[in-house]
């Protein structure tokens, strides 16, 4: 059978009452054996306004003959069960089941993009209301995008110094986003600051503060090798290809093409899902 991990998340109504519903279904599914369930995990919204509901958040580890796409439509059947309607602009959610990774009977740690299915989910590895769920349920499953086990992403999470890459090739759009004063408004909300390419080499793992984010925009992926700290994650634009980033192993995330506003945007929701919880 397929060892599946999958994402549960809720703030909006009874959210224990619809996580046990969740279990149960998910249970009941053809061909479907639920292995292990996290403990429940509550946090902050990330990307919702401050005056949004906590969420609740765990993740359930299972074993199936089910394919992934057919999985997906199950999961997305007993969304709807639970009331969530995925057409909706609320990013509030009564529920959401996601599935994280997914290691087939042979052994294959399966990456899947398309419209309908993304495998592994492509905020994963560096959000933290998800990994530290998935670790204590499955730390030893692979993500085969980023090279490291759940374990071992949570560990990067916690312990990287607060360094973020964005890999972005056009010139016109590195100068745009590092330029936009609302994206550095918006970054020094969080005590993130732009650094030039030009200046990498001035500054040390040690210059970075607890508190502190520094975001660094480059041209080509071969200087991620030259910086003084790891990444503690890499956004890829949608000039470069996630599954053949062998120059870093760790955190990768790719965003597709979008604007300046939207690029800041992503990033900010990015701070925030790495951020300690309060």
């Amino acid at each position: 059978m397929a060892d599946c991990l999958i994402a549960i998340g809720c703030n909006q109504g009874d959210c224990r009452q619809a996580f046990a519903h969740a279990f149960k279904q998910i249970g009941a599914l053809p061909a479907t054996d639920v292995r292990e369930i996290s403990r429940n995990l509550k946090t902050r919204p990330v990307g919702l306004p401050d005056t949004s509901a906590r969420f609740l958040n765990a993740a359930v580890r299972i074993e199936t003959r089910l394919t992934p796409q057919r999985l997906m439509v199950e999961l997305l059947n007993i969304e709807t069960e639970l009331g969530r309607k995925r057409d909706s602009q609320s990013r509030d959610r009564s529920i959401d089941l996601d599935i994280l990774l997914y290691r087939d009977e042979k052994n294959r740690d399966l990456v899947i993009r398309n419209d309908e299915l993304e495998i592994p989910h492509p905020r994963m590895s560096f959000r933290r209301f998800v990994l530290v769920p998935a670790a204590q349920i499955a730390s030893d499953m692979f993500h085969p995008v980023c090279g490291m086990t759940v374990g071992q992403l949570l560990d990067h999470l916690v312990h990287s110094e607060n360094l973020i890459v964005m890999a972005i090739r056009d010139k016109n759009k590195r100068a745009s986003l590092v330029t936009s004063q609302i994206g550095i408004q918006q970054l020094a909300l969080f005590n993130a600051h732009w650094i030039e390419p030009t200046n990498v080499k001035f500054f040390g793992a040690s210059s970075i503060q607890k508190d502190e984010w520094k975001v660094v925009v480059i041209d080509n992926l071969e200087l991620v090798n030259t910086l003084p700290a790891t990444p503690k994650l890499l956004i890829l634009s949608g000039e470069f290809d996630e599954t053949n980033t062998k120059v870093f192993r760790g955190p990768v995330w790719q965003v597709q093409h979008v604007s300046t506003d939207e690029q800041i945007t992503e990033l900010i929701s990015a701070i925030q899902a790495m951020q300690p919880f309060d």
